[in-house]
């Protein structure tokens, strides 16, 4: 790119607001040094407009008893690094809730003018009492309204009027490269602006939350800033920064914000109801690679396939069945697991949801009306794992007490991997259940040793394997086996 094509992009994005831009004069006209000019003047136009609706939140939590309460001789710095430690699950499983008094300082984005205020779930959601402080200097004792930690947004409320509120923008439309601006308190330091670009768009997968499509940006974020806003050229909302990733603990140029469109609808619903419902289908369901698109016949990769229905859940009642592979939801091609899962999980009980799914080599549309989610149930299915080049399974008949526990009437239970095997790296354990191979049902292990040598001609196994919380597809490629 020659110079002035770059000064015409910088004066493009340079003029934000209407009462930056130059109407007497052509962009093409202006300097370096007006371009970087307009730049800096757009962006501080923007803080200055974004700083009085964020405000800095910290919320305590009381050690579980008095007398647990030991913190004589230790510093600051080191019960923070002792609650550090404590968030490995294996000392929380051996030892409880952290012993000390927690204090967090986050941040929170105003977003009504009667004091509600966004957060992190994180943050505030099991805190015992929390202040915040306003732009203005005023500080407040707020409530929490809900918290949902599945999306990693909470509400508080303080009792306070005629509050500054930002508009949301519109995060669906937002382009990798544009620029950002993050608000927030890190380390205690109120205030601080940071700037950037959106780094990626739609990262899951993270562990992070259970609900993930977050919005990544190099914008500096830090602890701190959680719960704080991630805005866009136009000084609008579009996301609620929430995690970085990092090997210190610190930035390191990969920031986390909840998008907007996945966090309005939390909101709205906390400060109505105080919590989150979602919509449904009861369907286990796993990534479509390329290997799994060419044993079922589909041209190119994507999209999601189920492994099993729930009996009597909404995806049984509209006649979903296992092996169906979901193309589209209404109308949009569905990218993968968690995007499937973002989409339905926006839509209410009750809502209508329309499906392209590609059966038995035809494409045919199904209409589903969303459930509820039951929080006790997961539905997700693990990936299936690399390929590999033989099974290096033994299997026994499943036990009646087994059978009738995960309401099976066939399959048969995996009683040995042998060890270093790839079937060990695909992920299947002693214990998990075998329902079909290559699609067809396993009565016991007798037919399983028969439709496995079946399928050895063919090169590739398809095994529908179930454990305790879940159902997945395992895909097998074996070196075919030939008459000599």
């Amino acid at each position: 790119m020659d110079r002035n094509g770059a000064c015409r992009r910088l004066a493009a994005l340079a003029i934000v607001a209407a009462s930056l831009a130059a109407p007497c004069r052509a962009h093409d006209d202006l300097t370096p040094e007006e371009v970087l000019d307009l730049t800096g003047r757009a962006l501080a136009s923007i803080a200055r407009r974004a700083i009085p609706c964020v405000v800095h939140v910290w919320a305590d939590n009381r050690p579980p008893s008095p007398d647990a309460e030991k913190e004589e001789g230790l510093t600051p710095e080191m019960q923070e690094r002792m609650r550090q430690l404590w968030m490995h699950p294996d000392l929380r499983r051996l030892h409880g809730p952290f012993p000390f008094r927690r204090r967090r300082e986050g941040t929170g984005l105003i977003v009504s003018e009667d004091g509600y205020i966004v957060s992190n779930h994180h943050v505030v959601g099991d805190a015992d009492s929390i202040k915040v402080r306003l732009h203005d200097g005023r500080e407040f004792d707020a409530t929490v309204v809900g918290t949902d930690a599945k999306s990693e947004i909470a509400v508080i409320k303080i009792t306070a009027e005629k509050l500054p509120v930002l508009p949301d923008g519109d995060s669906t439309e937002l382009d990798v490269g544009e620029w950002v601006m993050a608000i927030g308190n890190p380390f205690g330091l109120s205030e601080t602006v940071t700037v950037g670009v959106v780094s990626a768009k739609g990262r899951s997968g993270l562990a992070i939350a259970e609900y993930e499509d977050f919005i990544q940006t190099d914008a500096a974020i830090n602890p701190g800033n959680s719960g704080g806003p991630l805005i866009d050229k136009q000084g609008k909302v579009i996301g609620i920064c929430t995690a970085i990733v990092s090997g210190t603990g610190s930035y390191m140029g990969v920031g986390l914000a909840v998008p907007m469109s996945m966090a309005r609808g939390v909101i709205d619903q906390l400060i109505q109801s105080g919590h989150v419902t979602r919509g449904f289908l009861g369907v286990y369901i796993q990534n479509v690679n390329h290997e799994m698109a060419e044993f079922f016949g589909l041209k190119a990769a994507g999209g999601i396939i189920i492994a099993e229905v729930l009996k009597g859940s909404a995806a049984d009642r509209a006649g979903l069945n296992a092996d169906d592979i979901v193309l589209e939801l209404d109308g949009l091609a569905v990218r993968n697991t968690s995007a499937f899962r973002n989409a339905v999980a926006a839509r209410q009980p009750g809502t209508p949801i329309n499906l392209l799914v590609f059966r038995e080599g035809q494409k045919r549309k199904v209409a589903v009306t969303a459930g509820e989610h039951p929080d006790q149930v997961a539905a997700e299915a693990p990936a299936s794992g690399p390929d590999i080049d033989g099974l290096g399974l033994s299997v026994e008949a499943l036990p009646k007490e087994l059978s009738a526990e995960m309401d099976m009437d066939a399959g048969v239970i995996v009683t040995g991997v042998a060890e270093g095997s790839l079937s060990s790296a695909q992920g299947i354990e002693v214990g998990n259940v075998i329902a079909s191979v290559n699609r067809k049902r396993v009565k016991d292990p007798q037919e399983f040793a028969r439709l496995v040598e079946e399928a050895s001609g063919r090169g590739k196994v398809l095994l529908l394997v179930k454990t305790g919380n879940s159902t997945r597809y395992v895909l097998i490629t074996r070196s075919p086996v030939t008459a000599p």
